[in-house]
């Protein structure tokens, strides 16, 4: 199936995915508050720790007054850990628990395109989150070789830069293979991004099962399904880091609610992007379903004969025998 092959009427699967997305933004504002919730508990240790030792530092002007990735570099490698310690990661791992339970709710609505309510959105990402759950294992085996390539291209870039005088050798080789681990990693995304949305709308309980077909689907698609989702990953990557480069440089660095709001509202787009995905993968698995299903062959009914003013020969009527039995003799003629 590729991107020519939808009805004429039909709008495309990237339209429809954003006004289904528009329909059920209450999902997205739900997540966007969770994640906000969880922000504010994780980024409370931080804050405090890198408080306890800039507060009393020159250095802390370099990053009131500015971002120098220098002096955040310094930060991070101190010996307190104020950045990458405490319990930070225990927050990522519950926010990833959450938002994996509700991506079955979220499918399902999609699927529908009807506005759940509480029960059974809960009911949905219960039902699934099971299933979802045994998926990563095979998201795990799937990165490996993707890991594998990633280390070739960083060995190969210490080599470079090893052996080399000018660095541009070993930058070239660092970027190509950061664009080929990134675009790897993208791939495997939209795999099990259609891995999930088969589970959904066809209530497959078997996990492999729905892996092998995504992977089969991607394979036989590439041209549509890859474009769907990178158009969409494109442009949620320029505007993120395009704000955030605004921000970054343009922005005053003091002005803490401005830039909590940019900040916030950057999220706020990257996270309707990624649900916009999810809707869109939906849609456009539907309409294959719809395109895969065979047209039924219509025998054609009996037509009069006009010509001959007589209706096709048709099966002639049993004609009943006497019942003959015990006590009963044949008639004499």
């Amino acid at each position: 199936m590729t991107s020519n092959e939808y009805n004429p009427g039909e709008t495309h699967p990237l339209a429809s995915g954003a006004s289904v997305v528009w329909r059920h933004q209450r999902i997205v504002w739900w997540i966007f508050a969770i994640n906000l919730v969880f922000a504010f508990w994780a980024g409370r240790g931080v804050s405090q720790r890198v408080g306890d030792i800039l507060d009393h530092s020159l250095a802390a002007g370099r990053l009131l007054h500015g971002f120098s990735i220098g002096a955040y570099q310094e930060l991070y490698s101190m010996p307190q850990q104020p950045i990458s310690g405490g319990a930070n990661q225990e927050f990522a791992i519950a926010f990833f628990v959450v938002i994996l339970f509700a991506t079955g709710g979220v499918l399902e609505a999609y699927r529908r395109d009807e506005n759940l309510t509480t029960g059974e959105f809960f009911a949905a990402s219960g039902k699934f989150f099971w299933r979802f759950l045994r998926m990563i294992v095979f998201l795990l085996l799937a990165l490996i070789p993707v890991s594998i390539i990633g280390a070739i291209f960083f060995a190969l870039n210490g080599h470079v830069y090893s052996t080399n005088i000018s660095d541009g050798p070993g930058l070239l080789i660092g970027l190509i293979g950061l664009v080929a681990v990134a675009v790897l990693l993208m791939l495997v995304r939209l795999w099990f991004d259609m891995a999930e949305v088969i589970t959904v709308v066809e209530n497959q309980p078997k996990v492999r099962r729905s892996v092998v077909e995504a992977w089969r689907l991607l394979w036989r698609n590439f041209g549509s399904l890859g474009w769907l989702y990178f158009r969409i990953s494109i442009l949620a990557d320029v505007v993120f880091f395009a704000g955030l480069w605004l921000w970054l440089w343009y922005g005053p660095s003091e002005a803490i609610a401005l830039s909590f709001l940019v900040g916030q509202v950057l999220i706020l787009f990257w996270l309707a992007c990624r649900f916009w995905q999810r809707a869109a993968e939906t849609v456009w698995y539907q309409r294959y379903q719809t395109l895969s299903v065979p047209a039924p062959v219509l025998v054609p009914a009996p037509t009069w004969n006009t010509s001959a003013s007589v209706w096709p020969p048709a099966d002639p009527m049993p004609i009943p025998l006497p019942e003959v039995g015990p006590g009963t003799e044949p008639e004499e003629s």
